[in-house]
């Protein structure tokens, strides 16, 4: 069969207009009619796009030894899968033959980046693993089970590592090679010079993808892309937090803090971001990005990060670190409370003044204050809150405190103030609130007794709620055991019952056989 008409068959198998067809070569329709008519021939280039358009190899096409129908029926077998395998091995090895030393190495470093992709694929896959061991659990054979199923899932991921990577390979390095050979230039091909310039781009016994294969790859590279899309996600986040960081540094460099090492360790790290967001957007839109320039983004974001990080080591040794508050214009609140001795109050940080974060408490024993407690108490009221009050608790009076901290942008100032001289307080104390307990030795071990008076009535409050619960539980199990007992007694009474009427039974079953006996002997 001559090629217009395996043309003009395979057009129309796959429901296509002379000028849809035209449109896919980019040539117009009157070139594809008079294809189709015989009148004149395609150039090289269009016969490969025809070839991987209609998924035949270009010796079906152009061979009028081989009928259309010998093309249709090699299209979808299962053999021309291995023999798309034999192909990629085969075509694999031609081309690294042939290539120069840098375009291996290229080749070579995407598909790392592509293997360690599909290696992250193995995380739903792990994820499934689980499920299944859960499910299992409950069964007998819980090894067994559980053994068959990470099996089963293991293989499963590695059919489809295999098929997503062959696949990815072939169809983004293969067939783009394949098509760099053929010459580029203008060529007015006859029928009896067909097989001369196959032999030329050397591709007449070359196969093409067979359907099953391409149906799997297809399906499996989206899936690959979807989960890749979902890993670029805090990629992009963290691109955009990189971006704010810069922005951050570079305000407290005009602002006079010259920590130049932050700022160029964010211009590396925004350059490494944005070459795996690169990496990430060629794969999942088929853009092919430039090595070299990727290169250079790599090695740029390697050297300034690495640049910023020894800057930053030098600048933060140059900082001086001083465990101290720093010296500020906050206003200081200062509050005195005074109280009197009674039998019922208590204090828990006047009596132990040990454990509080952010609270300093002094004592100090004076004689001459008789009964009389004077608490001081000192903070910033611009960053905190703090408060000396009294509460009832099981019939004793407490003193007690509350210490909160303010939202403030006055402590961020500081900080940045503090920068610029290359200086680091203990910030921690401008938030501390220091507490000066005056009271007479007599009074303060009055607080004391009082205290452990307090204490031990609470234990005791305690032992006895826990003592109530388990008393009302035990009266619930009692009461349980009672019902049960009723049901017990229910049921026996029942199973009496029964017997009484499984032996009247017996009975009756006795006499009539007994009758049917004298019947019979009658």
């Amino acid at each position: 069969m001559k090629f217009s008409e395996k043309l003009t068959k395979l057009r129309k198998e796959n429901n296509l207009s002379q000028e849809a067809l035209a449109d896919k070569l980019d040539v117009s329709r009157q070139s594809v009619s008079k294809w189709e008519s015989g009148q004149t021939y395609p150039e090289m280039d269009k016969l490969i796009t025809l070839c991987k358009l209609f998924n035949v190899t270009l010796d079906d096409l152009t061979n009028d030894n081989i009928n259309y129908n010998d093309v249709k029926n090699k299209k979808g077998t299962f053999d021309s899968l291995l023999s798309e395998i034999t192909y990629i091995i085969n075509k694999s090895f031609n081309m690294f033959r042939n290539m120069k030393g840098k375009q291996k190495l290229k080749i070579l470093g995407k598909l790392i980046i592509i293997f360690l992709i599909l290696l992250l694929f193995k995380i739903p896959f792990n994820y499934l693993i689980s499920i299944g061991e859960n499910l299992a659990y409950n069964h007998e054979n819980i090894m067994f089970i559980s053994n068959i199923w990470t099996f089963l899932i293991n293989i499963l991921y590695l059919i489809l590592f295999i098929f997503t990577f062959l696949y990815i390979y072939k169809t983004n390095y293969l067939d783009r090679y394949e098509l760099k050979e053929i010459p580029k230039k203008d060529i007015d091909i006859k029928e009896e010079k067909i097989e001369q310039t196959q032999k030329e781009v050397k591709i007449v016994k070359e196969k093409s993808p067979s359907p099953l294969f391409n149906v799997l790859g297809k399906t499996l590279t989206f899936l690959l892309k979807l989960f890749t899309a979902f890993i670029g996600i805090p990629f992009i986040f963290s691109f955009l937090f990189i971006i704010i960081y810069f922005f951050i540094t570079l305000y407290l460099l005009f602002t006079g803090i010259t920590y130049f090492g932050f700022l160029i360790i964010g211009i590396g790290a925004i350059g490494i971001n944005l070459l795996i967001l690169i990496l990430i957007a060629s794969f999942l839109f088929n853009h092919k990005p430039s090595f070299k320039k990727l290169f250079i983004l790599f090695i740029s974001g390697i050297v300034l990060s690495g640049i910023g990080i020894g800057i930053s080591i030098i600048d933060v040794m140059n900082t001086d670190f001083i465990n101290e508050s720093p010296k500020t214009n906050l206003k200081l609140t200062t509050k005195t409370y005074e109280y009197t001795l009674k039998d019922n109050l208590v204090s828990d940080f006047i009596i132990d003044n040990n454990g509080y974060y952010n609270i300093e408490i002094n004592t100090k024993i004076d004689d001459s204050l008789n009964d009389k407690i004077i608490i001081e108490t000192s903070y910033y009221e611009d960053l905190s809150y703090f408060e000396i009050y009294t509460n009832d608790n099981y019939n004793y009076e407490e003193i007690s405190f509350i210490n909160d901290y303010k939202p403030s942008k006055k402590i961020i100032n500081i900080i940045l103030n503090n920068l610029k001289d290359k200086t680091i307080y203990n910030y921690d104390k401008l938030f501390q609130a220091n507490i000066t307990v005056k009271t007479s030795s007599t009074t303060y071990e009055k607080l004391k007794n009082n205290w452990n008076n307090y204490y031990e009535e609470i234990e005791r409050y305690r032992y006895d709620e826990e003592l109530n619960e388990c008393n009302e539980n035990i009266n619930s199990l009692y009461d349980k055991q009672s019902r049960l007992q009723e049901i017990i007694n229910e049921k026996d009474l029942e199973i009496s019952e029964l017997k009484e009427k499984n032996m009247e039974l017996q009975n009756k079953v006795e006499e009539i056989e007994n009758n049917l006996k004298s019947l019979i002997n009658n």
